[in-house]
């Protein structure tokens, strides 16, 4: 019958079904079967060090006034543990122009403890990813740097 009518046969596997002892299956459609794979490896992937991805395209001839909200977008994301696909177009731009657009973001994020990836130049392009710096690392250095300041104060008050 699923041949005759172009579906799938899926095993239905719900703990919440009360007949453990009978199989239960499913027809589907090709489109509902690849819609509920894609949920199944979204919800395997999912891990706290990163949230997700967001992908950022400006051009290459931006403007700094206009580069401005997409930097703010740019912290934002990498506070929430977002990673980010950042490409800037050439269309009307020198190789010049994207070096600048390219330093400055890069200037950015290493001020908001991110880090950039993989810079590459594709049809002129450049594209690169921005991920968060690791969690521990933060931490770890705000109470490396909060104990030394205790230590310091410390140190003035007893002489």
């Amino acid at each position: 019958m699923a041949k005759r009518r172009d579906l799938k046969l899926v095993k239905v596997e719900d703990p919440s079904l009360k007949s453990q002892d009978k199989q239960v299956y499913k027809l589907m459609t090709g489109k509902q079967y690849f819609e509920e794979e894609v949920k199944a490896k979204k919800s395997s992937k999912s891990s706290p060090s990163s949230k997700g991805e967001k992908i950022l395209t400006m051009s290459g001839k931006i403007a700094a006034h206009d580069l401005k909200p997409k930097l703010q977008s740019i912290h934002k994301w990498l506070d929430k543990g977002h990673q980010i696909r950042v490409t800037v177009t050439s269309r009307g731009a020198t190789k010049g122009d994207l070096e600048s657009v390219y330093g400055t973001i890069e200037q950015e994020v290493k001020s908001n403890k991110g880090r950039v990836l993989q810079l590459r130049e594709k049809f002129g392009d450049f594209k690169f990813t921005i991920v968060p710096s690791k969690v521990e690392k933060t931490s770890n250095q705000t109470l490396g740097e909060s104990s030394e300041r205790t230590h310091d104060s410390d140190h003035n008050v007893t002489h």
